[in-house]
């Protein structure tokens, strides 16, 4: 039995970082958003939308998160974990790439 309320526990504090981490996509989606917009004219803008529509769907996948650490099993969660973390990797990497891809556009405009 208190293994089972452990377990309750951890979940619940899964889903509310869950709901942490999907406000803060949310937030960085707006932000993502007005960037491609200020970069409409530029040869970097299409790179921005692909990242705008990544933080997009990081935000679902927060969301499908919380129903899913109550009713999948472990083993699906795990690979879903180890998919995140590679997701995230390359997100990252996108968007320091795309960064100085726009900084280096900035500092070239006369």
């Amino acid at each position: 039995m208190a293994d089972d309320t452990v377990l309750f526990l951890i979940q619940i504090f899964n889903a509310v970082c869950c709901l942490i981490g999907f406000g803060l996509f949310f937030s960085a989606f707006r932000y993502a958003q007005k960037i491609s917009k200020l970069l409409e004219e530029t040869k970097i803008v299409k790179r921005w939308r692909i990242a705008t529509m990544l933080v997009g769907g990081f935000s679902i996948g927060y969301l499908g998160n919380i129903v899913l650490i109550f009713f999948v099993d472990l083993s699906v969660l795990l690979i879903i974990e180890a998919l995140v973390f590679l997701g995230g990797a390359i997100f990252v990497l996108l968007v320091f790439t795309l960064a100085y891809q726009t900084y280096e556009l900035i500092y070239t405009i006369p």
